[in-house]
C-alpha cells in the first residue's frame, strides 16, 4: 500500500518536472539563440562595426569616419586595432586618463589651441543617438 502511494505520488510529480525541464531547456536555447545570432553578425561582415538607425551595417572604420563622437562614447574598444585614432582622437588629461577631441574642445578649448592646432571641433549629431545595436 505504501509503495502504491509513493508510486503514485512519484507519476504526479513526473509531469510537472518534465514541463519545468522543457521550459528550462527553452530558456537556455533562446539565450543561445541571441548570443549566437549577435556573434554571427559580426562574423557575417568580418570585422568590428554596427547598424545605424536605418538597420544599415557600416564598420568600425565607417564610424569613426562618420560619427567619431558616437564610436568614442559607444565603442572605444574599437581603437584597439588603429592606434592612429588615439594620436588624432583625442589626448591623455594630467591624470592618464584618455580623453576624445570633443572633451576636449567642451573642457578645455584654449589647451586645444595651443597643443593641437590641427584639430577641428566635431559634429557630430549621434553623440547622444541610441539605436540598436549588439553591444
Amino acid at each position: 500500500m505504501i509503495d502504491e502511494r509513493i508510486a503514485a505520488r512519484g507519476l504526479q510529480e513526473i509531469p510537472g518536472i518534465k514541463l519545468r525541464m522543457v521550459f528550462v531547456v527553452a530558456v537556455i536555447a533562446a539565450v543561445l539563440s541571441v548570443m549566437s545570432a549577435g556573434a554571427a553578425r559580426a562574423d557575417e561582415h568580418g570585422k568590428r562595426g554596427d547598424y545605424d538607425e536605418h538597420h544599415g551595417w557600416h564598420d568600425a572604420d565607417w564610424w569613426h569616419d562618420h560619427h567619431p563622437g558616437w564610436l568614442w562614447q559607444h565603442h572605444p574598444e574599437w581603437a584597439e586595432h588603429h592606434r592612429e585614432w588615439r594620436l588624432e582622437d583625442g589626448d591623455w588629461d594630467d591624470h592618464h586618463h584618455w580623453r576624445d577631441r570633443g572633451w576636449w574642445f567642451d573642457q578645455h578649448p584654449q589647451w586645444v589651441k595651443k597643443h593641437h592646432p590641427h584639430w577641428k571641433p566635431w559634429h557630430d549629431d549621434w553623440e547622444d543617438h541610441h539605436h540598436g545595436h549588439g553591444d
